[in-house]
């Protein structure tokens, strides 16, 4: 493995979408769809646009595509559930951005999603347990479904302003990309990959940090979900 090469295409996918990202959240600050103030949560003085979620959710799927098309590395933890899966929560977000289901009705397809993608193969081979490795189907595919959708919402529950929620999952994914290293050298190839998330995060944080704009429930469950999907397929022990 070429460092100094796989290095450089990183900075250069880093670089594209940390400026696609900011791009498109000039455009999302014009929205119309905001976060009001109120006298609950919602402490800000004046209300924020909330779509920047879909700026650097849109800034990591072009940057994505075109450095798997460009250089290769795979695409392969994101592969059919995984990416399936992040692009559900990411609508589900949306919807509720733009016009809020009910509680019971969101938590249901997200649950849904969860256990379809866990199904179809958005799991670890095995689980551990005290008692030895778990390689049941039917306790491997809850599993993994439960955790999809505990850490889908814990992303979301943690959503707020100066990046709280956001820059957290960047950093866990930075994190999860060197653990994967760490277990496989051939991982070192999706390095790139993990570095357009970083890039496209910190395009919007530019926006965010400033107090001008919001990721949304979009931002917050799309990113949740893809580092949740990320995590089962990393080849970890889990």
């Amino acid at each position: 493995m070429n460092w100094g090469y796989t290095l450089l295409n990183g900075a250069i996918a880093f670089s594209l979408a940390l400026i696609l990202s900011y791009l498109f959240g000039l455009i999302a600050r014009r929205s119309s769809i905001v976060d009001a103030p109120d006298e609950a949560r919602k402490q800000q003085p004046i209300a924020i646009p909330r779509l920047g979620g879909v700026a650097f959710m849109l800034a990591i799927l072009v940057t994505g595509l075109a450095t798997i098309m460009l250089i290769g590395g795979g695409f392969r933890p994101l592969s059919g559930p995984a990416l399936g899966f992040t692009i559900v929560c990411f609508l589900v977000g949306l919807w509720d951005d733009i016009k809020p289901p009910p509680a019971k009705v969101k938590l249901l397809v997200l649950l849904i999603a969860a256990g379809i993608a866990a199904y179809l193969g958005l799991r670890p081979a095995a689980l551990m347990s005290p008692f030895g490795d778990i390689t049941s189907l039917g306790p491997i595919v809850i599993g993994s479904a439960l955790w999809l959708l505990v850490f889908t919402n814990a992303a979301n529950f943690m959503d707020g302003s100066n990046g709280l929620s956001i820059g957290s999952v960047a950093v866990m994914l930075a994190g999860l990309c060197a653990a994967m290293i760490g277990v496989e050298q051939s991982a070192v190839s999706l390095l790139p990959l993990h570095l357009v998330f970083t890039g496209a995060v910190a395009g919007f944080l530019i926006h965010n940090l400033r107090g001008k704009l919001y990721a949304g429930d979009a931002g917050a469950l799309g990113l949740g979900a893809l580092f949740a999907s990320l995590g089962l397929v990393s080849g970890l022990e889990v």
